[in-house]
């Protein structure tokens, strides 16, 4: 499923309101197919790597939106991934560790959910445009799967 394409018309801008009426009715549908193509993603993953101990990695789809992703072998690493700021944006909170012992070092990211003309809504990074759900299952979970 495509997170929908941005056109580029210039000089066009949605107010706040109708862009938050859009996200209202739209980011949980996003979120959705993008946990459902995670889901999907860690599930070939884990296939791919049976049996490999150091590559297992635990995933939980949220009933309340989002999902959960752990990797306790070293280096640990995790993600919980929510809706955040109205709809406006996913929070991506990843967590990684060193050691056992070691305190976790978190970072947050950011993915803006923007409207289109047209009413679609896709999700920018601060580096890019994230045009299909699988680019953006890609960009979320290769930190930790590959950490």
């Amino acid at each position: 499923m495509s997170v929908l394409r941005c056109p580029r018309i210039v000089g066009f801008h949605l107010s706040a309101e109708d862009k938050a009426k859009v996200l209202e009715a739209k980011a949980r549908l996003l979120l959705d197919a993008i946990v459902d193509v995670v889901t999907k993603d860690v599930a070939d993953y884990s296939e791919r790597f049976k049996g490999d101990p150091t590559r297992k990695v635990d995933f939980n789809a949220k009933p309340s939106g989002g999902f959960s992703l752990y990797k306790s072998h070293y280096p640990a690493a995790s993600l919980e991934c929510t809706l955040e700021y109205g709809n406006t944006q996913i929070k991506a909170l990843y967590a990684f560790r060193n050691g056992e012992m070691s305190e976790a070092i978190t970072r947050p990211v950011l993915l803006a959910l923007e409207v289109d003309v047209n009413d679609n809504v896709f999700v920018r990074a601060s580096d890019r445009n994230l045009t299909t759900t699988a680019d953006v299952s890609r960009y979320l979970i290769e930190k930790v799967l590959f950490a």
